[in-house]
């Protein structure tokens, strides 16, 4: 499906890389983050739960997961941008 959609989106452009296209693209991939960090947070949180058996120690885990990833993807968008 990627072919397609690249395909398709240069020649909508006229087979140029528009910046449009760019920052079109940034503001679709950008929030997808969100639910990725969360996804991967739970993963980790029902991992930890199944090896301690502890429900505490899993969503402690799992928060501090959804903070790291989080802190570490959106403050660096805003420094790339920069």
């Amino acid at each position: 499906m990627a072919p397609c959609i690249k395909s398709g989106r240069r020649f909508l452009v006229g087979a140029e890389d528009d910046p449009q296209f760019f920052i079109i693209g940034s503001r679709r991939v950008i929030p997808a983050a969100l639910p990725l960090a969360l996804g991967i947070s739970g993963d980790i949180s029902v991992v930890v739960f199944k090896i301690t058996a502890s429900g505490s120690a899993s969503a402690t885990l799992g928060m501090a997961a959804a903070a790291v990833f989080l802190s570490a993807w959106y403050p660096s968008l805003a420094v790339v941008r920069k």
